[in-house]
């Protein structure tokens, strides 16, 4: 039986002079240009006022939800809740009816994305598309001119990149799974508002349990940044950054996940993550990422060696 795609996510007020404008239509069109159309888009507006404007020119099938937590935002001055935009499109879900997918609005989904999902859907799934290919802006994207991640330097493909600094943002899984009681209990007390580590995310939604899949080879996503790497600074952030991923190792560990994936050095638990995912490919596709997965582990192996060496010798 094909499946609703619920699609959780929010939105930045559409200003034609901010460079996020261009970015967010290239998101809702390539929700719209799916081959795979039963879906539902549901936007929690935080503090926007031109949403439903925008949303209706595109002709889109959404919902928006107002939010409820404006006033705990405003105390931790933080522009969004990404728990509270994936709790709404939760209250959607209906049993053996749905895919959710957790996403931002700086993503482009290839054609096929929702399409693949439907027709790979296993009961109590989940799953990503990695590694997601990163562009510094619209018009690099339009160009197909790729970025590293951790410089503003061109990128021939994406798995020629530090797939230790790689993370997806986008994830999906079987409605049923958070259907839990226990899951609900345990999201309820989640609760947290503002940023927090992209680590968990993937954690928090595929990690219910080993059914979970990488349909990078089936169809792709990409990101676009729309920063230099030198302008970025979370300094002003960081408090409420570490508060709320105190909560998310507490949730995780609540969860019963290895502690391989809970460990304190963020490039070997990326590769270990992504590492758990079946991929979904031929022989050699699958034969291809992995090798490059494994170059990474290597690679951080020698350089951890070389910096313990360094330390030594001095």
């Amino acid at each position: 039986m094909d499946k609703e795609i619920l699609i959780g996510t929010t939105l930045r007020e559409f200003n034609k002079k901010d460079v996020h404008y261009e970015t967010q239509i290239l998101f809702l069109e390539s929700i719209k240009k799916q081959s795979y159309q039963n879906y539902r888009l549901i936007v929690t507006e935080f503090f926007e006022k031109n949403l439903k404007q925008i949303l209706e020119k595109l002709n889109l099938k959404y919902v928006l939800v107002k939010s409820k937590k404006l006033d705990l935002l405003k105390k931790t001055n933080s522009k969004f809740s990404h728990w509270e935009f994936m709790d709404n499109t939760f209250k959607f879900a209906e049993f053996d009816k749905n895919i959710i997918v957790s996403s931002l609005s700086d993503i482009i989904f290839e054609e096929n994305f929702f399409e693949t999902l439907n027709d790979n859907y296993k009961a109590n799934f989940s799953g990503t598309s990695w590694p997601q290919i990163n562009y510094l802006n619209s018009e690099k994207y339009h160009l197909k001119l790729k970025k590293k991640l951790l410089s503003d330097s061109k990128l021939l493909h994406e798995l020629f990149d530090r797939l230790d600094k790689n993370i997806s943002d986008v994830y999906f899984f079987c409605g049923n799974n958070i259907m839990n009681e226990n899951f609900k209990k345990l999201w309820s007390e989640l609760e947290h508002h503002g940023r927090a580590s992209g680590i968990y995310v993937p954690l928090v939604y595929n990690f219910f349990n080993d059914k979970r899949y990488n349909i990078y080879f089936k169809s792709k996503i990409s990101s676009i940044i729309n920063y230099s790497i030198k302008e970025r600074n979370l300094d002003h952030e960081r408090n409420i950054f570490d508060e709320n991923d105190k909560k998310l190792m507490s949730f995780c560990k609540n969860i019963n996940i290895d502690k391989k994936f809970l460990s304190k050095n963020t490039s070997f638990r990326k590769l270990r993550i992504f590492n758990s995912y079946k991929i979904i490919g031929k022989p050699y596709e699958i034969v291809l990422i992995k090798f490059f997965i494994y170059y990474n582990f290597i690679r951080r192996v020698l350089l951890s060696l070389i910096i313990k060496v360094t330390k030594y010798e001095l």
